[in-house]
This record gives C-alpha cells, sequence and structure tokens, in this order.
C-alpha cells in the first residue's frame, strides 16, 4: 500500500515540477544576458536588472515549491475537504505521512539540485572568475592539511597527521549527507504535525492554530539547539587551549574535529528526536483524536 501511495503522490505532482524546472532551465540565458558587459540603452538596462530579478526570484520559487505544493496536499487531502473521502480507504495513517513525505522530500533534493546548477552555469559564463576563485581556495585549503605537520609548543609538541586530517573531513561529510538527507524528510513532518496540532487545539481557526503551533515548536528547537552548541562550543579545546592558536592549521583543525565530533552528534540526535517526535504525534492525532469537523 506504501508503494502505491508513493507512485500515486508521484504521478500527481510531477508535470507541476518538472514545469517550473524547465522554466528555470530557460531562464538562464536571460540570467547570463543580465550580468554581461553589454552596454545599451534605458530599454536594455531596464531589461537586464529586471531579467537578473526574475532569475533570483525563480530560483526561489523553485526551493519553496515543494514546500507550498507539500503544505496544499496535506491539508487538503488529510484536514481539507477532500478528508473524508482520504480517511475512508483502507490506508494508515502511518502510510499517508511517508507517502506524502518521501515525495515531498525528493522534490525538495531536486528543486536543490536544479537551483545550482542554474547558478553555477550562469556564473560559469558570467562571471567565471568567481568560479575560478573558489576552485583556488579549495585547492589551497587542500595543500594546507594535506600534509603531516609538527608544532612545538610549551605544553609540549603536537603532530596533525595527514591521515588525521582526511578522516576528519571524510566523517564531518558523511554527517553533513545525512542531516541533509534526514531534513528531506523530517521537515514536510514538521508541517505536518503543526497543521495536525492545529486542527486538534481549534478546528474552527485550524489555519491560524497552525502557523502559531509551528512557529512555537521552531522556537522551542532554536532554543535548544543554540544552548547546547553554546555548551558544545564553548567546552570545546580550540576554546580552552591557550596554545591552540599556535598555527592556523591547528586552529583549523581543532574546529573542524569540534564540528566534527561535538556538534554534528548532538545536532544528528537531536534532528532524529525531533523527526521521531513529530511523526509519532502527528500519527496519533490522525488515527486516534483528529475532529475534522
Amino acid at each position: 500500500m506504501l508503494g502505491k501511495l508513493i507512485k500515486h503522490e508521484f504521478k500527481a505532482t510531477y508535470q507541476l515540477f518538472l514545469a517550473i524546472y524547465l522554466i528555470a532551465f530557460a531562464s538562464i540565458p536571460f540570467a547570463i544576458f543580465s550580468l554581461s558587459q553589454y552596454e545599451g540603452g534605458a530599454f536594455i538596462g531596464f531589461f537586464k536588472g529586471f531579467s537578473l530579478f526574475a532569475f533570483i526570484i525563480l530560483l526561489i520559487g523553485v526551493n519553496i515549491a515543494s514546500t507550498i505544493i507539500c503544505i496544499y496536499r496535506f491539508y487538503t487531502h488529510v484536514l481539507g475537504a477532500e478528508s473524508y473521502l482520504t480517511n475512508t480507504l483502507p490506508v494508515k495513517p502511518f502510510h499517508l505521512i511517508t507517502s506524502k513525505a518521501l515525495v515531498s522530500g525528493f522534490w525538495s533534493l531536486c528543486g536543490n539540485i536544479v537551483s545550482i546548477i542554474c547558478g553555477y552555469v550562469v556564473l560559469k559564463f558570467s562571471m567565471p572568475h568567481i568560479i575560478n576563485e573558489a576552485k583556488t581556495a579549495l585547492h589551497e585549503l587542500y595543500k594546507m592539511l594535506s600534509y603531516d605537520t609538527y608544532f612545538h609548543l610549551e605544553n609540549g609538541t603536537k603532530l596533525i597527521t595527514r591521515g588525521s586530517i582526511l578522516t576528519t573531513l571524510m566523517v564531518l561529510l558523511t554527517a553533513c549527507i545525512l542531516s541533509i538527507i534526514l531534513s528531506l524528510v523530517s521537515t514536510p513532518v514538521l508541517y505536518y504535525c503543526s497543521m495536525v496540532v492545529g486542527q486538534y487545539i481549534s478546528p474552527k481557526h485550524k489555519v491560524v492554530s497552525a502557523i502559531i503551533t509551528y512557529f512555537v515548536i521552531n522556537f522551542a528547537m532554536n532554543i535548544i539547539s543554540s544552548v547546547a552548541s553554546s555548551i558544545l562550543i564553548i567546552s570545546s579545546s580550540f576554546r580552552t587551549d591557550p596554545y591552540i592558536y599556535a598555527d592556523e592549521v591547528l586552529t583549523l583543525v581543532a574546529m573542524l574535529r569540534t564540528i566534527t565530533y561535538r556538534y554534528m552528534p548532538f545536532a544528528l540526535v537531536f534532528s532524529i528526536a525531533v523527526f521521531i517526535g513529530t511523526f509519532f504525534v502527528t500519527n496519533h492525532l490522525l488515527d486516534k483524536r483528529l475532529n475534522l469537523e
């Protein structure tokens, strides 16, 4: 049943998203022209400015389209006009939430990829020096971190090996990828949870209640995350060791290790906990306590 729901959700949305992505790709030549050195009259200047503005708005729209459609489809099918029809189907709320979250996460990923491709192509053809400078900076960073280094400090000699640095970078990259994947499905579930809780709290003012619920949950998450992050950073070695600033490489490595082995594990665990909690609340209210009046 879950596979059928995912297939149905995908078929219902793919044409709209493909149209949005094609429009984004079609706007690339206009964005390149808007950033070119070609000088013309007042009309050309207006056209270049408008083209660049439209391209930026379009890229923003590509990224938020999945969010808007995700919210609209869940509200319409589960809480709105089609809710009674949806709830007469032999489908568990668990399957509804999962299918909609997975498809929404897929389109969010596609939107981010399309935006990155469009931005890269525009910069590549209109401002190639920016791409070259970024490549040079990455190359210099790699050179900085690609050799074994001894640091003679007042409290002893410290060795930073190339292998340990590369291991830290690989762990950090893996953690970032996992965090991105998790956010693709946890973000829609947070929207669903806000809407369902809003419906449960105030069926007659469910939209306002859902918006308030969303901001309350986000505010609480930000407070917890900020406090925990501050504690982790303050207690880290590169903040407490007075000799850690002896060399820029040593400082950078210490910061990377703090982010990789202190902050990222907390961020992943916290994100998983929020995802499980919001999913459980959404599923429980849809299954047991939802009032669709």
